[in-house]
């Protein structure tokens, strides 16, 4: 259904009681989430809670995007953070820290902050050693 509004159903969360159901629904695109999307996506989910037996048990149903709280999901939404810092966790348990400067097919390059008066090198990160990445809010 996400995809019939170009869009992918990048996580979603199922909480409240048994009678007082609550579904949030967090999706993603290329070009950003829009309240369009969102509306359309959830018009259409209602439509067919007439029909569906779990959608219609659910008491309420939220789409939204993910928010910079939620982590990267797909490699192709690390391009619409090129420019801002990510927290990235890799396979072998430790976390890169830095600006996303680049995003190829197959990895992505961060800029550690410099703690140092010398320039932090780039650092290449396969998307295959990525476990997870979020976007960390910085204030300057």
């Amino acid at each position: 259904m996400c995809a019939e509004h170009n869009c992918t159903l990048v996580d979603f969360a199922l909480r409240g009681t048994e009678h007082r159901l609550i579904l949030d629904l967090f999706i993603d695109n290329r070009q950003g989430v829009t309240l369009d999307n969102c509306s359309s996506v959830h018009r259409a989910l209602l439509e067919e809670a007439e029909t569906d037996k779990f959608l219609s048990d659910v008491y309420t149903l939220d789409v939204s995007s993910p928010g910079v709280d939620r982590p990267l999901t797909f490699n192709w939404q690390y391009d619409k953070h090129v420019g801002r810092t990510l927290a990235v966790h890799c396979a072998d348990d430790h976390v890169e820290t830095g600006v996303l400067t680049e995003v190829t097919e197959n990895d992505i390059v961060l800029v550690p902050s410099a703690k140092r008066k010398a320039p932090a090198e780039p650092r290449r990160i396969p998307f295959d050693l990525i476990t997870s990445s979020t976007v960390e809010i910085v204030f300057r």
